[in-house]
């Protein structure tokens, strides 16, 4: 038997159901992100996946921060 990542679902658990055709299908295959995205941590180091969202948060913060001013002073 195949192994499989603990988070994946088999093909057989996507139900085929009316009210759960393709889409939720498409919907589940595009929320999977697979093992490459679950454990990046592990594979990049924490130190850098720490680094890389910090730098993130703060260029987000950065971003509405700069578009909060321009609201604020035009009115």
């Amino acid at each position: 038997m195949p192994s499989q990542s603990p988070n994946s679902t088999p093909a057989a658990a996507v139900s085929t159901e009316p009210g759960n055709s393709a889409v939720s299908a498409i919907a589940y295959s595009s929320a999977n992100s697979g093992d490459q995205i679950t454990h990046m941590a592990t594979m990049v180091g924490y130190g850098t996946f720490l680094v890389e969202h910090l730098i993130f948060g703060m260029t987000l913060g950065v971003l509405l921060a700069v578009r909060r001013a321009r609201s604020v002073s035009s009115r």
